[in-house]
């Protein structure tokens, strides 16, 4: 996580931007916009291939994808 830099993404708060949140193994990402959201998701993944680490799939059919509202990100 610290080759990310999302300074200026995330949903803004009283002038701070809040971008994500870590507890354990579990990470959310936060984001004001689809668009915004899938760019963090890319450069997440791009981040975790360059330390060749990998992350556990959760238990649901649609492993690859997730949604956002009415959006589908993959």
């Amino acid at each position: 996580m610290n080759g990310l830099d999302w300074s200026k993404t995330g949903l803004h708060i009283k002038g701070a931007y809040l971008n994500h949140l870590r507890f354990a193994d579990d990470l959310v990402l936060l984001s004001e916009t689809v668009y915004e959201m899938q760019s963090m998701i890319s450069l997440y993944k791009s981040e975790y291939k360059q330390v060749k680490c990998t992350t556990a799939q959760p238990p649901r059919s649609d492993r690859s994808a997730a949604r956002c509202g009415a959006f589908t990100l993959t």
